[in-house]
């Protein structure tokens, strides 16, 4: 049972804004965690209609130990767990509960998401006032993410069966429970992720009105493998970037200040690396995902490209006047 509650959990909201919403829903042989806009979905081995608290019933069953279990619901209401000389009385609520469910029509998923999921779920936006980006966009035979500064295309390999764009909250419970869903409910609004018919994810969409990243990303720029060491470099003087994170490339440097009396850091390449100013904190994170990088359109959007993506950063103005 508690593999089941790991599974809805993630769903479970934080906070009380709505009460019914800290609570799981056990219903009809299912167990559901939602927080209003994501809702999920395992089978449970229960034969009873209630909703207890979230964390003390997971809690509860983590103090099992793994023993036979006895659920059954007290006089006042509450969920009595008990196993050997264990017993915990988890409270519940009679509020309403969303009790979504499915709907849509089905599409089969012919290609994994999980890749294009992992690599792209660290450009997704944080601007609540462009909501659009705070997910990822499935469109073709690419999916799309930006936070603003940096924008990625990743290759899916075959063409998506429906244009979507799933919310960051959505993707991070998909990457949790780490398994490639078999397909999706799919109505305007709404996805449902299907595991199989009693394990699904369910999440609201995100606005499919994406500006047109193609014609930035598919520019053709001299490309060149990042100089050696220049990721290592920057971890190296993160320390000591100004209040704009700002990080410069000069000659073979890299480095926080352009002037040499100036207080900071420098480690020194052994390559010349073109002039440029980056975000320290974005630069960094293309390690580990691209492979080659064009610093030379500076200070025009840099083209990157790494397996099966690329992409663009853009770079900063310099805090300093060039000597």
């Amino acid at each position: 049972m508690l593999e089941q509650l790991k599974f809805v959990q993630g769903a479970v909201a934080k906070k009380d804004y709505n009460p019914a919403l800290t609570h799981f829903s056990i219903k009809d042989g299912k167990i559901k965690g939602s927080n209003g806009s994501l809702t999920l979905c395992a089978p449970i081995p229960l034969d009873l209609e209630i909703k207890p608290k979230a964390v003390p019933f997971v809690k509860a069953i983590q103090g099992c130990k793994g023993k036979t279990v006895q659920i059954g619901v007290t006089p006042t209401g509450r969920l009595s767990v008990k196993a050997g000389k264990f017993r915990s009385l988890v409270e519940c609520t009679d509020q309403l509960f969303p009790d979504l469910e499915p709907e849509g029509d089905w599409v089969s998923f012919k290609v994994p998401i999980l890749p294009a999921l992992k690599h792209l779920i660290d450009f997704t936006g944080e601007d609540a006032s462009r909501q659009w980006s705070l997910g990822i966009l499935f469109k073709g035979d690419k999916a799309y993410a930006t936070n603003n500064i940096i924008a990625v295309q990743f290759e899916l390999g075959s063409t998506f069966p429906v244009e979507i764009n799933i919310p960051k909250t959505a993707v991070h419970e998909l990457l949790r429970v780490g398994k490639e869903p078999v397909g999706a409910m799919v109505t305007n609004t709404s996805i449902t992720f299907m595991y199989d018919k009693n394990h699904w994810i369910r999440t609201q969409l995100y606005d499919l009105g994406w500006p047109d990243l193609t014609k930035l990303l598919n520019n053709e720029t001299e490309l060149k493998p990042f100089p050696e060491g220049i990721f290592e470099a920057i971890e190296t003087i993160m320390p000591f970037v100004d209040d704009g994170t700002r990080v410069y490339f000069k000659d073979n440097l890299v480095t926080t200040t352009l002037h040499d009396a100036a207080v900071g850091a420098t480690v020194e390449l052994d390559e010349m690396v073109p002039y440029s100013v980056f975000n320290a904190k974005y630069f960094l994170k293309l390690k580990g995902i691209a492979e080659q990088i064009d610093l030379s359109t500076y200070p025009r959007p840099c083209l990157f490209k790494g397996p099966n993506l690329r992409g663009v950063i853009m770079g900063m103005r310099e805090a300093y006047e060039v000597d």
